[in-house]
C-alpha cells in the first residue's frame, strides 16, 4: 500500500493526513473510555522522551482514538519491542525498550503500533506479520518519510525498508547497521571479531563465533558444544585466549 500525498499535505507533513486518520478510525472497532483523552496523553508522555522531537505532532496524532496502553521498559536481549493480543474486553499493551537511540525507538514503536490496528481490525484472524500488518505498517511510516527535519539517510532506508517490512527490524540489515550508529556508546558488535574469535554475550554466555548465515552466526559454546545463533549486530566483548 502506497500513499500520495498532494501539495497541501506535503507541507503539513508534520500532521497526519484526514484521509489516513479517517480511515483507521472508520476501522476500528473498540469501545474507548471516558479517560480516553487522558490516556491518549499519557501514551505520548510515554514516549515523547524517547522520539525525534520534529515527529511529535504526528505521534500525538496518530494515538487519538485507539485504545492500549504504552510502557517503555529496561531493555531486552531478545526483542525491541512487543505487543501481545489479549481476550476481548482487556486493553492490549505495547512495551518498548528504554535502551534504544530515538530513530530505533521511533521505528519500533511504529512496528508494534501497527500490530494495534492489525489487531483492531481482525482481533487475531491473521498472521502476526502478514499482508495485513505490512499494509499498516507502511501507512503509519510513510509520514514519516516527508518530514524534513529527519535526515534524509535515514528516510532514504526507510523508504527501501517498507516496501517488503521485516518482522524485525533486525532482520533487516541495512536498516539495523544504520540504527545502530546512532546508539549513544561504541559497542563491538559480533561481526567486527575475527572468524572463531571466543566472545561474552551481554547474558554472560560465552561462545566462539563461526560461520554467517544470512543475519546471524552459527556459534558454539566451547564447553557443552551446544550450537547458538547469534546476531551479527549483536553486542559482545571479545575474550583473548
Amino acid at each position: 500500500m502506497y500513499l500520495i500525498f498532494n501539495e497541501r499535505q506535503k507541507n503539513s507533513c508534520l500532521h497526519i493526513p484526514d484521509f489516513v486518520n479517517d480511515f483507521l478510525q472508520k476501522l476500528r472497532k473498540v469501545q474507548l473510555p471516558k479517560f480516553q483523552d487522558e490516556l491518549e496523553q499519557r501514551n505520548f508522555e510515554q514516549i515523547a522522551h524517547y522520539t525525534p522531537e520534529s515527529t511529535h505532532i504526528y505521534l500525538k496524532q496518530l494515538l487519538k482514538g485507539h485504545l492500549a496502553i504504552i510502557k517503555v521498559v529496561n531493555g531486552r536481549l531478545t526483542k525491541l519491542g512487543d505487543f501481545r493480543p489479549v481476550p476481548k474486553g482487556e486493553t492490549p499493551t505495547i512495551t518498548l525498550n528504554n535502551n534504544l537511540n530515538p530513530y530505533a525507538f521511533l521505528v519500533t514503536f511504529l512496528h508494534e503500533w501497527a500490530h494495534l490496528l492489525v489487531y483492531e481490525q481482525y482481533y487475531t484472524t491473521v498472521r502476526p506479520h502478514g499482508k495485513e500488518w505490512k499494509n499498516y505498517f507502511k501507512m503509519v511510516m510513510v509520514p514519516i518519510l516527508e518530514i524534513d527535519e529527519l535526515p534524509k539517510e535515514f528516510k532514504a532506508v526507510l523508504y527501501k525498508h517498507i516496501k517488503n517490512p521485516k518482522a524485525s527490524s533486525l532482520a533487516d540489515p541495512v536498516l539495523a547497521k544504520y540504527l545502530k550508529q546512532h546508539d549513544e556508546k561504541t559497542a563491538i558488535h559480533l561481526e567486527d571479531l575475527p572468524a572463531n574469535s571466543l566472545f561474552v554475550l551481554q547474558n554472560g554466555l560465552i561462545l566462539k563465533k563461526g560461520i554467517k548465515r544470512r543475519t546471524r552466526y552459527l556459534c558454539v559454546d566451547p564447553k557443552s558444544k551446544r550450537q547458538y545463533t547469534v546476531h551479527a549486530l549483536a553486542e559482545v566483548a571479545e575474550i583473548k585466549e
